[in-house]
């Protein structure tokens, strides 16, 4: 029998929390938040523009 206590295995989810604590992976984390802040953005300004244009063109039809 041996003395020496068996390693800990890390688990999965330990591992994952450690990756998600590593810097690359924050400022990564960071980069993609502000491209999707642009992207919704985009996304927002694109649905006013297309309300704004079905609103005209339901108006013109109804006159």
């Amino acid at each position: 029998m041996n003395e020496t206590p068996p390693r800990k295995k890390s688990s999965l989810k330990e591992n994952i929390a450690a990756a998600f604590r590593s810097p690359v992976f924050l400022v990564r984390r960071e980069a993609t938040k502000a491209r999707w802040e642009q992207v919704r953005e985009r996304l927002k300004l694109s649905r006013v523009k297309i309300s704004m244009r079905d609103r005209k063109r339901k108006a013109s039809k109804s006159s």
